[in-house]
């Protein structure tokens, strides 16, 4: 069975390349016994790649971080648990490694490689692996699993509908399944911009027109417009999401229904083509427009945008908001009146880096050939009575028809 991945009597390492699922899932589906694997993001055909039986152990990172960015889908988590898997969770987990073990029969073997368990690395990222059943290289991965599952959290039914009903909104029955008791609580469109969330209001003003200014994020309140036509963007806009708390019913898998629901809260966003976007960001966001069928031809979109901030502010964004951004090629990243903007875009994902100063939002949006300049927005925001503001999160229905209807070709539906 082993020589199909490389390993003979007389070689005990192989490298495989490209097609590493499709090369070990059918040895995994075969193998008398149970496995072992450590595997950083789960995707919705995670179990498709890995196939996980009933007695097998998979550690996974299913931290908030990881659910609410939609690295890990707890879905196909909670289906393995049915089937008799068990779950540990271990936020910061990057590893991927599988352990297969045989009470009798074949010798046991391992994979150390780069693929997590998603359609994305299995058909379009090139992944690779080793694979080896040199018995000291088990014995060190076993050592290893341990102590990782030691520091893990094991997930049980009621922690796993949890992270379902967080994912995406589904509510789903919490349910005793005899194979797996425990029930602790414990391809693609995609393009890539930098959000300059650190630009100081003189800076702006350079290149703006004198009356559109940017107020520091803990002095915008509703009064600062005269109106309620902007939500502050501080704590209190980050916790209360009513466009996310209105569309649960969203189908995940449905990138059309959720690309084309109107939006309910509107920010203008500087932005600002970014090559030092780490690949991780990119491949999530890859990642997330194979998972909503996002192809091209489309007429659709999946966008990562990296923002600058001042350290130990929440994140500007919630999931559920949409974004307008618009294009700068300016130094510091200031937007000019003549300065492109890009259709509303609606936050399907966050990450927070390891520099705390910076994070990704991930947008799904509908693509369209016109074109269309801050000065327009400004202009049809000015006819509504506010003022173009960066950062500001516009509520009223009038205000927000006049900025998506600056598009004349995109179709928007209110459910």
């Amino acid at each position: 069975m082993l020589d199909t991945l490389g390993l003979t009597s007389e070689r005990t390492v192989s490298l495989v390349t490209d097609s590493v699922w499709e090369s070990l899932t059918p040895v995994l589906q075969k193998w008398p016994g149970h496995v072992t694997a450590a595997v950083a993001y789960v995707g919705y055909t995670g179990d498709v790649q890995l196939p996980l039986t009933s007695g097998s152990t998979l550690i996974v990172d299913a931290s908030e971080h990881a659910v609410d960015a939609h690295m890990t889908n707890p879905h196909t988590l909670l289906r393995w648990y049915r089937a008799g898997v068990s779950i540990y969770s271990l936020p910061h987990l990057h590893a991927k490694m599988i352990l297969a073990q045989s009470d009798s029969g074949p010798e046991p073997f391992l994979v150390v490689g780069s693929a997590d368990a998603t359609q994305h690395s299995a058909s379009i990222l090139h992944e690779a692996a080793l694979v080896t059943d040199s018995t000291e290289l088990v014995e060190q991965a076993r050592a290893t699993f341990a102590g990782w599952k030691t520091s893990a959290t094991k997930l049980g039914s009621a922690a796993l509908t949890r992270l379902c009903a967080r994912y995406d909104g589904t509510t789903v029955p919490v349910e005793a399944d005899s194979a797996n008791t425990d029930t602790t609580n414990g391809d693609v469109s995609t393009a890539v911009t930098e959000v300059d969330g650190t630009t100081e209001a003189d800076d702006i003003a350079e290149t703006m027109d004198t009356d559109v200014t940017r107020p520091a994020s803990s002095e915008v309140s509703s009064a600062d417009t005269g109106s309620a036509d902007v939500a502050s963007t501080g704590d209190d806009a980050i916790d209360v999401d009513p466009v996310r708390a209105s569309s649960t019913a969203d189908d995940p898998s449905d990138a059309g229904r959720i690309a084309y629901q109107r939006p309910q809260r509107v920010y203008l966003a500087a932005v600002r083509a970014n090559t030092d976007i780490p690949d991780d960001a990119i491949d999530h966001a890859e990642a997330l427009a194979l998972e909503l069928g996002v192809e091209e031809g489309s007429g659709l979109t999946v966008e990562v945008f990296r923002q600058n901030v001042d350290s130990g502010l929440e994140p500007l964004y919630s999931e559920g908001v949409h974004i307008v951004p618009i294009h700068t090629t300016t130094k510091r990243g200031n937007p000019s009146s003549k300065s492109v903007l890009g259709t509303p875009g609606r936050v399907i994902g966050r990450w927070i880096d390891s520099d705390p100063d910076t994070r990704y939002y991930f947008i799904l949006r509908q693509t369209s050939s016109e074109v269309v300049l801050y000065a327009d927005a400004k202009y049809a925001l000015r006819e509504g009575g506010v003022t173009a503001e960066l950062d500001m999160g516009y509520l009223r229905r009038s205000v927000i028809d006049a900025l998506v209807g600056l598009w004349t070709g995109l179709t928007w539906t209110t459910s």
